[in-house]
């Protein structure tokens, strides 16, 4: 009997070893709900080429259904918006986030940085009541304070574990990307080998000009970044510098109750300007 009861727990052992040890793929749609949004850049003219930024927020205020003071369910419509209100230059995810809570651009007048074109014309400020920082996570890879210090990260895992984590409490993502040029993307998914490390990455991008869901494969440097290996020209390498997480719009209207189980995580660190 107790030789029955050690082979059972063996077994036991080894399929759920074998389990964990499955590759497995994590989509934000399938398992949150929504639809994944992709606002592209005008392939006609460079009004808004570099206003990638703009793009990558766009989607995540409409998955998050924080959009829908403007427009519900269209991130192209949202996208509009932001190019009708900001000047075709570089900026942040968090910043355009910001101002779309509150009205207010928090690099205006901030050389290199896009500009609100009339601050004065009541663009964005949907929310004023509200504070963009109980709802919006972030985090660098490039740096961070610490006791007046600026001290870098070496773990890693830290800018996809904390992918993982922001689309695990239902957060909408957006990546910025460094290495050859400065870009944003919103993520969507992920999946792991059968050895527990990342191993693809699910986006979309504004300057594709497609509509929809790209796959890249995640290459791990010895710098310690998470490069999408095969993105942008032969030779290029892209890889994540910052991960932006965006909490679900809490009062949704009707179809979007599946975004109530979000959870926030504080925000922190150094944010960097994108281009394109």
């Amino acid at each position: 009997m107790k030789r029955l009861v050690v082979l059972f727990f063996v077994a036991l052992f080894v399929v759920v070893a074998s389990y964990s040890a499955q590759a497995a793929t994590f989509s934000l749609v399938d398992t949150w709900g929504g639809s994944v949004w992709d606002a592209n850049k005008t392939q006609a003219n460079t009004d808004d080429d570099l206003m990638c930024w703009a793009a990558a927020v766009s989607n995540m205020l409409t998955w998050t259904n924080w959009s829908a003071p403007y427009a519900s369910n269209n991130s192209d419509a949202v996208f509009s918006y932001y190019q009708s209100q900001f000047t075709d230059v570089g900026g942040n995810m968090y910043i355009g986030a910001d101002w779309w809570f509150d009205g207010t651009n928090n690099k205006q007048g901030v050389s290199g940085w896009s500009q609100d074109e009339d601050p004065n014309d009541g663009g964005g400020g949907f929310y004023p009541s509200l504070d963009i920082d109980a709802y919006y996570s972030f985090f660098s890879m490039n740096s961070y304070e610490s006791d007046g210090k600026t001290l870098y990260y070496n773990d890693p895992n830290m800018a996809m574990n904390t992918v993982a984590s922001y689309m695990g409490s239902g957060m909408s993502v957006g990546l910025g990307l460094g290495g050859s040029g400065s870009h944003a993307v919103t993520a969507w998914g992920y999946s792991m080998d059968d050895t527990g490390l990342f191993s693809k990455l699910f986006i979309s991008d504004s300057d594709d000009g497609e509509t929809g869901l790209m796959e890249y494969t995640l290459t791990l440097l010895a710098s310690g970044y998470w490069e999408l290996t095969g993105y942008g020209s032969e030779g290029d390498s892209w890889y994540i510098t910052e991960v932006h997480g965006l909490a679900a719009n809490p009062t949704p209207i009707p179809g979007a109750i599946w975004l109530l189980g979000s959870g926030l995580l504080g925000l922190a660190g150094i944010r960097r300007r994108f281009l394109a």
